[in-house]
């Protein structure tokens, strides 16, 4: 194996990896301080719905397109996610309740119908790559369309107030955007040059 390869094949998934558990784990401390104290302050819990829903999508796929990297990166993502919205959900006001529950019946919604075209319409191998893969990117997108869109009217007072307004990082949904279909934005020749993975076209 030359450097080059060594490179493209490990050395930056697994840095990809490492900025993606780094940005998965920084609320931590935030969500404990809500569950120590018994309410949110002024944390928006609406993002970790998206981050649970992109770890899901980007596991999915990295299961069927048997790439470790893809697949162990977003474990993390998917856990810690759960963790902030179960422990963050409980203290939210009814209105954001509903924002977070929309979204994961969404999400579930979007699930279920792209596994029963992947067990049902008779897609090869090739084909249910791309399907998954244009899925990994277009639950996050969905998703984040709506955080970032709650997020922007909270500022203003238009919508949701105290425990979704600003203080909630923009860099944090702005960072899952960029990271959830980063790697879709890189020609195919590039990834799939290495056997990276191949990317829907």
């Amino acid at each position: 194996m030359d450097a080059r390869t060594a490179v493209m094949k490990y050395m930056c998934p697994s840095l990809g990896a490492a900025i993606a558990f780094a940005m998965f784990i920084s609320p931590f401390r935030a969500v404990l301080r809500v569950d120590r104290e018994k309410q949110l302050g002024d944390l928006n819990p609406i993002p970790y719905t998206a981050m649970a829903a992109n770890g899901m999508s980007w596991i999915a796929y990295g299961i069927v397109i048997h790439d470790f990297f893809v697949y162990g990166s977003n474990i993390s993502g998917l856990l810690l996610g759960l963790f902030y919205v179960m422990t963050c959900y409980k203290y939210a006001s009814d209105k954001v309740q509903d924002v977070m529950r929309a979204l994961v019946l969404l999400v579930s919604a979007v699930f279920i119908v792209i596994a029963l075209v992947h067990m049902g319409a008779g897609l090869g191998h090739h084909d249910n790559e791309k399907l998954w893969g244009s899925t990994a990117v277009g639950i996050p997108a969905v998703c984040y369309v709506a955080l970032l869109t709650t997020l922007a009217t909270a500022d203003t007072g238009a919508t949701i107030r105290t425990d979704t307004h600003a203080s909630n990082p923009y860099h944090t949904a702005i960072a899952l955007a960029a990271i959830g279909p980063a790697p879709h934005l890189l020609p195919n020749s590039v990834l799939e040059g290495q056997g990276v993975y191949e990317l829907p076209t």
